[in-house]
């Protein structure tokens, strides 16, 4: 995103996107015995246009426009951050899963992903692992699927690692996973 304007719109259309899924009941929930997530279910063409994460789920802080705007403004990075804290404590964001981009068996792992990333404040790491922990749940032979299903999803990005990027990864996934990887990648 390029300016406030850009983000201030993106909450806002966001917000009116959760609630259009509300309205039509694509709303879900994915629960385990360490989360208790809600999410909605979209459509592709339903993204805004300045989403920025568009490919198979994202989620966005539940913020007051006009006070965002005005701390942004007034360049108080403390209060933004105490807003973001407060947001997420109090559940004010949301989880949602882009129809047809992901098997809809998969729909809550992405949620648990999501929500993950968001509330340690971009840890795309811990919110993979997490994640994976939560397929792991379900069996090895689920893994598996998840696992290759993953791997093809994202096999544009696991084309380019670097050795470092390789090894942050090999702590991440499951040892499944990680024989799929470099079976993929030819290691």
């Amino acid at each position: 995103m390029e300016s406030l304007r850009d983000i201030l719109e993106v909450v806002e259309a966001n917000k009116q996107l959760y609630q259009i899924a509300k309205g039509r009941n694509s709303i879900e929930r994915y629960i385990s015995d360490k989360y208790n997530l809600e999410y909605a279910i979209i459509n592709c063409n339903e993204v805004p246009a300045k989403e920025p994460h568009k490919k198979g789920a994202f989620s966005s802080l539940n913020l007051d426009i006009a006070d965002l705007a005005g701390l942004m403004l007034a360049g108080d990075g403390k209060r933004i951050k105490e807003r973001v804290a407060s947001a997420i404590a109090n559940g004010n964001y949301h989880i949602f899963v882009v129809k047809g981009e992901v098997p809809e068996e998969y729909y809550g792992f992405l949620a648990v992903h999501e929500y993950v990333e968001l509330v340690n404040r971009g840890n795309h790491g811990k919110a993979t692992e997490e994640e994976f922990k939560e397929v792991a749940k379900k069996g090895e032979e689920f893994l598996k699927a998840y696992s290759k299903w993953y791997l093809d999803y994202n096999s544009e990005l696991l084309e380019v690692l670097n050795p470092a990027r390789l090894e942050v990864l090999r702590k991440l996934l499951p040892e499944i996973t990680m024989r799929m990887l470099e079976e993929k990648i030819c290691l």
